[in-house]
């Protein structure tokens, strides 16, 4: 009996020892299979967007429209763009852009030609061209336009538009559209957070692609992006229309032919780097006299210019969905702290928020304690042709007379007004 037992007991035994053996194979094996389909996954995406890099570089010209559609850090600030782009490639330009043409309402809006870079603007009818290798190359130019939403970049490159590398770690899905299948790529990033100005704020940018892709024809459809660096998330969505192919008979002068342009009343420009520097982009200037103003603050007081005859006065053209505005509020904070005694008064001036309950709230979370006035109708901001945001004008109370005019936000400002402020 006990010969018997104990030949259960070791029986018994083994076969716990060769299940949990199993067990640790089977939970092995899943791993396994899990890291198998990721890599498979990831191969895939690389696989499709090297697909989609080999047809866009075989169009050599063509056209198709596009839709921008942007969310700012408010739900109330919106702003969507829709285009039409002509592209035409050659291997014998030099630059990484191919020659273009945008149109926007079935009008002519931007152009490259490979030497020159060209503003059209309709309602004055001229035809603003800036050379390129003064610029530094058109890349640099659409960076710097107000007017660049390069959703279309991959589709004009000279070279393969998306580095595959990016979709090392990427999320595929497959889904029906319509009558096609359809692939979703979903790529992760994250990166410092330069915009960190409330606690509130992550310390990292996080950064969310999809790109839509039919199939088997690899055309990307489709790209949204989210993007969170504020305490709301910035959403960008981009909508892409399939390539139409142009034939050779079409080039780009018939679709942007200067001279017929000059025949039917346009004026060239050609803005060289000097000419464009000395350009001005506002009406107003130093020297100038800033006009006499009464505003509203967010207490539904009036606020008049007249009643600043002392010091200084430090203009500023805001609004809540301008993340240089928002950058630009704590130097402000600190330049009215550090100079109201001096005479120093910061007005900072809205005139794009319309919900003055949301804009109250925003100011205080951010703890700004100057002035903050609301140019309801945007009588301020349209009679001194605000373009940029932020816009900082820096007035002397007695005569409004402008000492110094600053569009967009850097450090070098802070550092200016301190100086001029220390000698008075």
């Amino acid at each position: 009996m006990l010969v018997l037992q104990t030949y259960f007991f070791i029986l018994t035994n083994t076969f716990l020892l060769k299940l949990k053996i199993s067990m640790r194979l089977i939970f092995i094996f899943i791993l396994l299979l899990r890291f198998n389909l990721l890599l498979a996954q990831t191969s895939y995406a690389v696989r499709v967007m090297e697909t989609v890099n080999e047809k866009l570089a075989n169009i050599k010209q063509g056209y198709f429209d596009c839709g921008y559609h942007w969310k700012s850090a408010t739900d109330n600030d919106t702003s969507s763009n829709y285009a039409r782009i002509y592209f035409f490639k050659s291997e014998s330009w030099e630059d990484s852009i191919c020659r273009f043409v945008m149109m926007r309402d079935g009008k002519l809006s931007e152009a490259y030609d490979g030497t020159y870079f060209y503003y059209i603007n309709n309602n004055a009818r001229t035809i603003s061209a800036s050379l390129v290798s003064e610029k530094g190359g058109v890349v640099k130019i659409l960076r710097k336009s107000s007017r660049d939403f390069l959703i279309f970049r991959p589709y004009i490159l000279q070279k393969p538009a998306f580095a595959l590398s990016k979709f090392n770690n990427a999320i595929v899905d497959t889904f029906e559209m319509q009558t096609k299948k359809a692939v979703r790529i979903t790529v992760f990033d994250s990166f410092k957070n330069e915009l960190k100005l409330q606690p509130s704020d992550p310390d990292m940018a996080q950064v969310k692609e999809v790109f839509e892709i039919t199939l088997p024809d690899a055309t990307l459809f489709r790209k949204q992006e989210i993007i969170k660096l504020l305490a709301w998330p910035q959403y960008l969505e981009n909508n892409l229309s399939p390539i139409t192919v142009l034939s050779d008979s079409i080039t780009f002068e018939h679709i942007f032919n200067i001279a017929l342009l000059q025949s039917n009343g346009y004026e060239l420009k050609l803005l060289s780097k000097k000419t464009s520097t000395q350009s001005p982009q506002f009406s107003i200037k130093a020297g100038d006299t800033l006009p006499s103003f009464k505003l509203f603050n967010l207490e539904g007081e009036e606020f008049s210019s007249k009643n600043l005859t002392e010091g200084y006065i430090l203009v500023d053209f805001w609004y809540k969905g301008c993340a240089p505005c928002l950058m630009a509020m704590p130097m402000l904070e600190r330049l009215h702290k550090k100079y109201k005694n001096l005479g120093l008064n910061v007005l900072g001036i809205n005139g794009h928020d319309k919900n003055q309950a949301g804009i109250k709230s925003f100011i205080q979370e951010r703890s700004v304690s100057y002035n903050i006035l609301l140019d309801t109708d945007n009588w301020m901001t349209k009679k001194l042709r605000i373009l940029t945001y932020p816009t900082m004008i820096l007035v002397e109370a007695k005569s409004h007379e402008v000492i110094m005019v600053h569009s967009g936000f850097s450090e070098e400002i802070e550092a200016k007004i301190e100086s001029f402020m220390e000698k008075k």
